[in-house]
């Protein structure tokens, strides 16, 4: 039989063929469980002949005939022979091995010598240009199993090749044609999504998908089509799997989609790009569990890495993150994490035609809420709320939209004072302490509220009472007394108008409580009316009493005597910050020298201090008033009143009130209801009205508040009553 193979010629599709020199293959009538020319229509196959096979198609009598070809050299699947190509240098280039020939020793007479292992049927398959898209997908799969199944067994022998001199000895080793074909071509199927028509590629540029590997790509890189299982040819087809993913490989994955920028360049402007936030949830995972700190802070350093999706209300309408979504890679330095006050988004729209450039800058909080550590973390860093010079052109931006009066917007503006207070307060000075003590309260800032003044002093973004926009430099007074406000309403002062705030700007609270239930918080607003300079009206105002026929009132005094310790305890109870601040002005010891007097005529002059240093003068007649803590005056008319004219309640929470609203107005309240206490008009005892109160004992170290009560008026002298002398006349003696 061995003699025959290179002389006998058998029937095929293509005539009398000899199976040694022409490659010829069995049709299924002989067995062969594939059928070529239907599986594999890119190539003009070489098929032998039926007619051996007659009507007898017995399996015993095609097995016979299929043995006896078989020894003659036809096959049943892809030919591949070894062939020994000739090769000049100046033809190389147009070689298979074009990539590597120059690593190769150079023959002595330039002539290369390679053994190779040929298969022009493989070649002319990927290389097949006439054929339908599914006929062309259909082919590569069946292609691809063929090699899966006869790769160990038969195919892989023929992927290497040996250089050889003129005189066959062997130069260097190197692939086949057979094998640069199969990885250097592109003939594997691969797809991004299910969707995808399917684009041919070489195994370099795909993967072989997997669940963990498509975590991390997602849909922005191809898979090969078809499943593979043979880890060899995997390997020779040098098809990616997910053991060839490793942090460099994610980090180069992610620069291409976020910059156009090459590799070492510093990449100034992000891609827009489209993918679920779920595939970004899982590459910054990977990065910061496999990734080096140091490694990842570079790269994100230089690249804008951070991927934002676009959403105009992220808050509202968040973006389902299972879903495809548009979006921006940004800098780092370009986002931050959240902006409690929500105004960015709110006025994202109409900023975009504003006057004033505000930055829209990209918050990721919404997104990435399970994410914090990654974003927040030492390595990134990222900034967690916009920064001072953000908020000051987003207020400058708002108060362009709001003309005056209107309340429900100056909110926002009153947020955004909020915010710019906290940016202004030192929260490294905050230290813990007794519950008494004020040392969880941090500092203001000098550097900070140096930076603000120096931006919005001459803004107008303060709203007045007079429906006009101010600047610090325009002088603004907080209308902490109603009185003096409506004493100055018409001497063009300007009062801060907090709208429907109804805020005290010195209302205080106890160490922990917080005060948010405008929509910000009121101690940081009143920190940026701190930082802004703005005072309390009553701060700014002089008094000077003017009395007529001035003598001392004892029902005052008294009045004063009976009150005191209990304002004392109450605000020792309810207002201690107010108590703290009144210990601080020696308030024990001014009312042991307090004077009280009652006057036939009262008359308060007000001298407000400007910034112009001109003074704005007021005056007008009272019944009663407090000058300086140290003199309490009222008209001698109304002594009879004390107990409860409204006039003397006010003067008293305004004393102890130390221009805080809240306190002051909860001062009168208390006063009504303990003017009826000490008149005995409740009939209980003081244990039990300090008891209804909720008022306890000071603690032992506290000085107690007293009034000294009035000396009673001395005793007029008893007069002594002289019995004057009871005269008798003398007898008169009549003569004898």
């Amino acid at each position: 039989m061995e003699e025959l193979k290179d002389v006998v010629q058998v029937i095929t599709n293509h005539g009398l063929v000899n199976p040694i020199k022409q490659a010829t293959h069995f049709t299924p009538d002989y067995g062969n469980k594939l059928d070529l020319q239907r599986s594999l229509p890119g190539y003009n196959w070489v098929l032998l002949d039926s007619c051996y096979l007659q009507r007898d198609r017995q399996p015993h009598h095609v097995s016979s005939w299929q043995k006896f070809f078989a020894s003659l050299g036809v096959l049943h699947s892809l030919a591949v022979k070894k062939e020994k190509v000739i090769l000049q240098e100046n033809e190389m280039a147009n070689s298979p091995w074009s990539r590597v020939y120059q690593f190769w020793p150079k023959p002595e007479d330039g002539t290369y010598y390679v053994e190779d292992y040929v298969s022009e049927e493989f070649h002319g398959l990927i290389t097949a240009q006439n054929l339908t898209d599914n006929q062309k997908l259909h082919q590569s799969q069946t292609l691809l199993q063929l090699l899966e199944e006869e790769w160990d067994n038969r195919l892989s022998k023929y992927t290497n090749a040996n250089v050889c001199g003129k005189d066959n000895n062997v130069l260097t080793n190197t692939h086949s044609s057979f094998a640069i074909y199969m990885t250097t071509l592109p003939w594997l199927p691969a797809i991004r999504n299910h969707i995808d028509t399917p684009v041919y590629l070489t195994g370099r540029d795909t993967y072989l998908r997997t669940d963990k590997l498509a975590e991390l790509l997602a849909n922005h890189v191809y898979y090969l089509m078809f499943s593979v299982s043979n880890q060899a040819l995997i390997q020779h087809l040098k098809v990616k799997t997910i053991g060839d993913v490793n942090v460099k490989v994610i980090l180069d994955h992610l620069r291409n989609w976020c910059t156009d920028e090459e590799e070492g360049e510093i990449a100034k402007r992000g891609n827009h790009f489209q993918t679920t936030l779920t595939h970004m949830f899982k590459v910054y995972a990977y990065l910061q569990q496999e990734g080096s700190p140091s490694q990842i802070q570079q790269f994100f350093e230089s690249h804008p890495a951070v991927f934002v999706p676009e959403c105009a209300d992220p808050r509202r309408f968040p973006p389902k993150i299972d879903v495809p979504v548009n979006g921006k890679f940004f800098h780092k330095s370009e986002v931050f994490w959240h902006d409690p006050s929500d105004l960015f988004v709110k006025y994202a729209e109409s900023a975009q035609t504003s006057r004033i450039q505000v930055p829209q800058r990209p918050q990721l909080q919404p997104f990435y809420y399970n994410h914090s550590d990654f974003f927040l973390g030492q390595t990134l860093n990222i900034e967690v709320k916009p920064k001072m010079t953000d908020y000051i052109a987003l207020l400058l931006h708002v108060v362009d939209t709001i003309t005056l009066p209107d309340h429900r917007l100056l909110q926002d503006v009153f947020k955004l004072y909020a915010v710019l207070g906290e940016k202004c307060l030192d929260t490294s000075s905050v230290n813990s302490g007794p519950y008494h003590q004020l040392q969880d309260v941090p500092k203001i800032s000098q550097m900070y509220s140096r930076h603000l003044i120096s931006i919005i002093e001459k803004e107008n973004v303060f709203p007045t009472k007079s429906n006009k926009w101010v600047s610090l430099q325009d002088g603004i007074f907080f209308s902490d007394d109603k009185h003096l406000e409506k004493l100055y309403q018409d001497k063009e002062v300007n009062f801060l108008d907090i709208g429907e705030s109804k805020v005290g700007v010195h209302r205080s609270k106890r160490p922990g409580q917080k005060q948010e239930t405008k929509g910000y918080n009121e101690n940081h607003w009143r920190v940026f009316l701190e930082v802004c300079g703005i005072p309390n009206v009553s701060d700014c105002v002089d008094q000077e009493f003017v009395t007529v026929s001035y003598k001392h009132c004892p029902d005052m005094q008294t009045f004063f005597h009976e009150i005191v310790p209990y304002i004392q305890l109450f605000l020792y109870n309810k207002h201690y910050a107010v108590y703290c601040r009144l210990k601080e002005d020696n308030m024990a010891a001014l009312l042991k020298t307090m004077q009280f007097g009652q006057v036939a005529k009262l008359q308060v002059i007000y001298q407000l201090k400007n910034k112009e240093n001109t003074p704005i003068q007021a005056e007008e007649d009272v019944v009663c008033g407090v000058n300086n803590k140290r003199e309490f005056y009222i008209d001698k008319d109304y002594v009879d009143e004390i107990y409860n004219y409204p006039d003397v309640r006010r003067e008293i929470k305004m004393m102890f009130g130390h221009g805080d609203t809240q306190c002051q107005q909860d001062i009168n309240n208390f006063l009504r209801i303990l003017v009826p206490f000490i008149l005995g008009q409740t009939k209980e005892s003081e244990e039990i009205f300090l008891d209804n109160q909720e008022l306890g004992e000071l603690d032992d170290e506290e000085v107690k508040w007293e009034v000294d009560k009035p000396a009673p008026p001395p005793t007029p002298p008893t007069p002594t009553v002289t019995t004057p002398p009871i005269l008798f006349p003398q007898p008169v003696i009549m003569g004898k």
